[in-house]
């Protein structure tokens, strides 16, 4: 009875860790860097305003 106590707490914290290391994967990637030279370079969106800073697109929102 002990054992699969056990057995079900360990297979719950490994299901938890994946989960939680996929959501930070996942999250990880979503706000990429563009690369730029120039403000002609990065990406033209609708709500914000986009400058080239340290060869790195970056933006405030308007």
């Amino acid at each position: 009875m002990q054992r699969e106590k056990n057995m079900t707490k360990t297979f719950k914290f490994v299901i938890a860790t994946i989960l939680f290391l996929t959501l930070f994967f996942i999250v990880k990637n979503v706000d990429a860097q563009v690369k730029c030279k120039t403000v002609k370079d990065c990406p033209i969106r609708r709500n914000r305003k986009y400058y080239c800073l340290f060869g790195i697109c970056k933006y405030d929102v308007m």
